[in-house]
């Protein structure tokens, strides 16, 4: 790929990425009512891993516009990488142009890719990406154990890990709707970093990757906990507050 190509595709991607964010902005936080319950106070530094329980196709999009917004419309820094199953996002040229453009890495669902490790190894220490461990949505909204993926990432890089959970994005997006829906309660926390530099220190095996992110997805579920508990401010008529 030549440099003209290559600065083509990065501004392409800029757009595409911005355009959508603005629309998810639109959706999240007029269209729905969305609460910050714990804001994101750490380092907008690279090297960043959010890792979070999964809803819906646009949990992603809630985690970077919550955490950056409005920077995250005009600095491409602020668009995250993320690893997306190949079945689905790169099934044919229209999709997988763009899942590039939205900063996509393919991988095999349901199987460890080592190929998507290594590539999300090389991008994440000049970038941020969001790490959904448990491998696919939940279907009934709880969190589950997540997979040794994102241990393997953050001890190669010895990425910052910052714990997020979600919540009410499974009533907003049911499966199989035939839309999304509007007017629904969202939910989102941000924790402080998940301490693993003993576990960094590990030979890096499988053992220890799934140590990191069973430490990490515990904090994800203390945070959900914390969701399910906040009084739901849309049924006793009160406006939700948000950052935004």
């Amino acid at each position: 790929m030549n440099m003209h190509a290559a600065g083509w595709r990065a501004w392409s991607s800029f757009v595409t990425t911005s355009t959508c964010a603005f629309i998810a902005w639109v959706y999240f936080f007029v269209l729905n009512r969305t609460e910050i319950v714990q804001p994101y106070r750490g380092s907008d530094s690279p090297n960043l891993m959010f890792v979070s329980n999964h809803q819906s196709p646009l949990d992603s999009f809630l985690i970077t516009l919550a955490a950056f917004f409005p920077r995250a419309l005009f600095r491409r820094r602020f668009h995250p990488w993320s690893v997306a199953a190949s079945e689905y996002w790169f099934s044919n040229r229209v999709v997988a142009w763009f899942a590039r453009h939205l900063r996509c890495i393919p991988a095999r669902a349901c199987t460890g890719d080592a190929g998507a490790v290594r590539a999300l190894c090389r991008v994440l220490p000049e970038g941020i990406t969001v790490f959904f461990p448990e491998g696919g949505r939940s279907e009934d909204g709880t969190v589950h154990r997540g997979r040794p993926g994102a241990g393997f990432v953050a001890q190669r890089t010895r990425a910052r890990i910052v714990p997020v959970a979600i919540d009410g994005l499974l009533a907003a997006m049911p499966y199989h709707a035939p839309r999304p829906h509007i007017g629904k309660r969202l939910v989102i926390a941000f924790g402080d970093p998940v301490p693993c530099d003993d576990l960094f220190a590990r030979a890096p095996t499988r053992e220890t990757a799934q140590a990191i992110v069973d430490r990490a997805m515990a904090a994800v579920s203390r945070l959900h906990g914390t969701l399910r508990a906040t009084p739901r401010l849309m049924d006793s008529g009160e406006t939700p507050r948000s950052a935004l």
